[in-house]
């Protein structure tokens, strides 16, 4: 199955399209990958208000830090590439990669498939069913269905608010670990 490959997205909102990729985090091993994404005049003008505030991404911060999407989305293949990031060797891990992967697939799909990117994805929330199904983990009874509530649950540090893709990456890597462990697994 490979190594987990953890990545988080940051997006403008929750429905591709008009919602675009803002900023790409991703953890393997050892690696990391970090890129803001400078969208277009149109796309930020269809950007969600709730989206903004939950990433607190701006326009300027983007500028200031970015790049064009073409040249971020190279950037992540060649980081894929770089470290033999593939369906052999790797396995894809968030904590709602559905939701990731509606974006990667819309705006880089059939280069991912060129590099073979890994398609057996685990879903840090799934695992977190299962730990409280299997009675090895217990809650007060809140929703612990967000990354962040799954981390206070295992008594580790959330993400930090607003988002922030790697942070995002980070924190699936530590919540799916301690999962792990609790499931024996």
């Amino acid at each position: 199955m490979g190594e987990p490959l953890f990545i988080d997205l940051e997006t403008s909102g929750l429905e591709v399209p008009p919602a675009v990729i803002l900023q790409i985090g991703a953890v393997y091993k050892d690696k990391t990958f970090n890129q803001l994404v400078i969208p277009n005049h149109v796309d930020w003008a269809f950007a969600s208000p709730k989206a903004l505030e939950v990433n607190g991404l701006t326009l300027e911060k983007l500028h200031a830090g970015g790049v064009k999407p073409e040249q971020a989305f190279s950037a992540f293949i060649n980081w894929l590439l770089e470290h033999d990031i593939t369906a052999k060797t790797a396995f894809y891990v968030g904590q709602n990669p559905g939701f990731d992967q509606k974006f990667l697939s819309y705006f880089m799909g059939e280069v991912l498939a060129f590099v073979d990117f890994p398609t057996i994805t685990v879903d840090v929330r799934e695992l977190y069913t299962e730990a409280l199904q299997r009675k090895v983990l217990t809650t007060n009874g809140s929703n612990y269905r967000s990354g962040e509530n799954i981390s206070r649950a295992l008594g580790l540090p959330p993400e930090t608010y607003p988002h922030d893709a790697l942070a995002g990456a980070r924190a699936a890597a530590q919540n799916y670990f301690a999962l792990m462990k609790l499931l024996g697994a």
